[in-house]
């Protein structure tokens, strides 16, 4: 991925129902000094300023880059649950969760000023609240239930296809790999139907399986929202794959 846009600087953010206010990003809400101020301290850990369970919008008016044939790709390296609207309109995530970074996919909106609006919750609606804010992302002896976006914020240009990710799955003499493939969506019923097949290793021999394929380890790809083309996780050849 190439870089093409920091969106590192002061963003309009709101808490709730309440006032705008400025911060600056990438920061949690507790740097900046928002958020509702921490119950005394504790002696049995360290306390914060302030502290903040809700959904936090942040927004901000950009002009995104326009480059003909390749793609416009948002990262928010690190966040909470995190959604996307662009001028008021929901952006599908292409890829997030709480430990890798959120992408969301721009390019229909390249050359334009738009308002960017990240909405951040740490409450988790949908997901297993308990067990997120019980485990060590989020308690207030370890990283505490922090709101904001960390790490890199920033708009990439990529090329129309790339590999998005890789899993190799052993099995004796047999390799098994699943790839996902970040597709453009005009062109994924042009893939849908492609598979790919492990090279045999030194002795050994592959998966059978070829473009189309169905017999044993071959598996197409199935189209699966925003543009991404995934391998089924689990292959076809009756063996489960090791934990990723």
């Amino acid at each position: 991925m190439q870089t093409t846009m920091d969106l590192s600087g002061l963003w309009e953010v709101r808490l709730g129902d309440g006032a705008p206010a400025t911060v600056h990003l990438p920061g949690t809400l507790e740097e900046n000094g928002l958020g509702e101020p921490e119950t005394p301290a504790l002696e049995s850990r360290l306390t914060r300023r302030f502290r903040w369970e809700g959904e936090a919008v942040f927004s901000r008016e950009v002009t995104l880059p326009d480059h003909p044939g390749r793609r416009l790709i948002l990262e928010a390296e690190r966040a909470r649950q995190l959604r996307l609207t662009v001028d008021g309109q929901p952006v599908p995530t292409l890829q997030g969760t709480l430990s890798t970074p959120y992408l969301f996919e721009l390019t229909r909106w390249a050359g334009r000023r738009v308002r960017l609006c990240l909405l951040s919750d740490n409450r988790y609606p949908g997901w297993p609240r308990e067990e997120i804010v019980h485990a060590s992302a989020a308690t207030d002896e370890t990283q505490t239930n922090w709101n904001g976006l960390l790490g890199r914020l920033c708009v990439h240009s990529v090329a129309d296809f790339w590999v998005r990710s890789v899993r190799v799955y052993p099995h004796g003499r047999t390799l098994d790999a699943a790839v996902d493939l970040a597709v453009p969506r005009q062109a994924r019923s042009a893939t849908a139907n492609w598979c790919w097949k492990a090279p045999p290793w030194p002795g050994r021999s592959a998966c059978s399986g070829g473009t189309g394929s169905r017999n044993r380890c071959g598996r197409g790809f199935a189209p699966s929202g925003a543009g991404i083309c995934r391998l089924p996780p689990r292959p076809r050849c009756g063996r489960k794959p090791a934990a990723p």
